[in-house]
């Protein structure tokens, strides 16, 4: 698969087993301006793979907490990715 084209079908099958839910905080996509997009758990800079058990619902707040943690910016503040127990009071 070449550049960042996600099929439809699997972005569909995403949407699907996330309810129409951020996968990594829960926020509902219903009531929100932005629209979610699907991102890739491991990026596939990293070698991840476009599959469905590699890509995930995200909105802004939830692709925001998955690069914290996945760049360890974890000092100020905690973060468990896909439970929801997430603070970002960094004073």
């Amino acid at each position: 698969m070449s550049g960042g084209h996600i099929p439809t079908s699997l972005q569909r099958r995403v949407r699907l087993r996330a309810s129409d839910r951020c996968e990594y905080c829960r926020l509902a996509q219903a009531g929100q301006e932005a629209t979610f997009h699907i991102d890739h758990v491991v990026p596939r800079v990293a070698g991840g793979a476009t599959a469905l058990e590699n890509l995930a619902l995200a909105c802004v707040l939830g692709k925001f907490v998955a690069f914290a943690v996945r760049h360890r910016w974890t000092d100020c503040c905690c973060f468990e990715l896909r439970d929801v127990a997430f603070a970002l009071d960094c004073s």
